[in-house]
C-alpha cells in the first residue's frame, strides 16, 4: 500500500454537491427578494400614478370657472365645463380615467370636437361632489370633491381632495 496525501474522488464529489447546494440556497433567495422588489416598485408606480391623476384633476379645477352657467355637465363621474379656449372634462371610463378637451354641445350631449387622453388605469370608481350656493341670484360653484379608488394588485387604495373657491377662482 502506498500513502497518499491528496483527496479522494468522493471527497471532491461530496464538496461538490454541498457547493450545489449552497449556491441553489442563496439563487433561491436572491429570485424571491428580486420578485418582490418588482411587485413593491409596480405598487409604488401605480400609486404615483394615482396621485399624478389627482395632481392633473386639480390643476385643471383649479382653472375652473366659478359660474355654474359655464359648467356644461356635472355627474358623479363626469364633470365638463368652459374653459378659456375649449370645453374641458373628465370622465371614468371602465376603470381609465380621461381627460377630454374640445368643443362639448349641451343641446345634444355630446361632444362635437374632442381629444381624449389617458390620464390613469386601474380606477374602480371616480366620485365628483359639486356643492354650489347662491350669490346676488347665481348660482356659483363652491366646492369640488373628489374621490379616487384604484386598485393596486390585491389593495385598494382610496385619495379624497377638495377644492374651494377663493376670490372667484377654484383653489385647493
Amino acid at each position: 500500500m502506498f500513502n497518499s496525501k491528496g483527496f479522494l474522488l468522493v471527497e471532491y464529489l461530496l464538496y461538490f454537491l454541498l457547493l450545489l447546494f449552497l449556491v441553489m440556497i442563496v439563487f433561491q433567495f436572491s429570485s424571491s427578494m428580486y420578485q418582490c422588489l418588482i411587485i413593491s416598485s409596480q405598487r409604488c408606480n401605480k400609486m404615483i400614478a394615482l396621485c399624478a391623476a389627482q395632481d392633473l384633476l386639480v390643476r385643471d379645477l383649479q382653472s375652473a370657472p366659478a359660474e355654474k352657467t359655464r359648467w356644461k355637465k356635472i355627474a358623479k363621474s363626469l364633470l365638463i365645463w368652459q374653459g378659456k379656449k375649449n370645453d374641458i372634462g373628465w370622465m371614468l371610463d371602465g376603470e381609465k380615467l380621461f381627460r377630454l378637451e374640445g368643443t362639448y354641445s349641451t343641446s345634444r350631449g355630446l361632444w362635437l370636437k374632442k381629444i381624449k387622453s389617458l390620464v390613469a388605469n386601474n380606477i374602480t370608481q371616480l366620485t365628483f361632489d359639486v356643492h354650489m350656493h347662491s350669490v346676488m341670484n347665481t348660482s356659483i360653484v363652491h366646492n369640488v370633491s373628489i374621490a379616487f379608488e384604484g386598485n393596486i394588485g390585491n389593495t385598494l387604495y382610496a385619495i379624497s381632495t377638495s377644492v374651494r373657491i377663493r376670490n372667484g377662482f377654484l383653489t385647493v
